[in-house]
């Protein structure tokens, strides 16, 4: 075993959990909470363009100013037209597997920041010359 997948096997496994638990949402419709406002019935993932690219940057969606989110939700746009009912639509199953992906990637970025600062448990920190458990970590 390398010594890479020695130290970081708990950040795998904590991606491989946040995975499994939200594996399901891949497979769900719109939300009618607020994916009819900032997705399905956004008109400028509806028919995304160029133009409807520059408007997301440019004015806020229903008071709501994300550029980077919207950004990705055009790019997925552009590849989740289906015909439904003889008028295009977007597919949702797309969309949930690019946040349920985004998920796993997040978990992997915090625990490696937390690998980073040293906050991992079971880690001694090294100050001033002598190691030492962090506060939380109890001995």
């Amino acid at each position: 075993m390398s010594d890479r997948l020695k130290t970081d096997w708990p950040g795998l496994l904590a991606v491989l959990l946040a995975l499994a638990v939200f594996a399901s949402v891949c497979g769900h419709e719109f939300l009618s909470w607020d994916d009819a406002t900032y997705v399905a019935g956004n008109p400028a993932l509806a028919n995304p363009t160029l133009a409807s690219l520059a408007s997301i940057w440019k004015h806020p969606e229903p008071g709501l100013y994300i550029p980077l989110p919207y950004t990705l939700w055009w790019g997925i746009a552009q590849v989740a037209q289906v015909r439904e009912s003889g008028a295009w639509a977007l597919n949702p199953q797309l969309f949930h597997a690019a946040n349920w992906l985004l998920h796993g990637l997040f978990v992997w970025l915090v625990y490696r920041l937390l690998r980073r600062l040293n906050l991992s448990p079971g880690r001694e920190v090294r100050a001033s010359g002598r190691s030492s458990r962090p506060s939380w970590a109890a001995a």
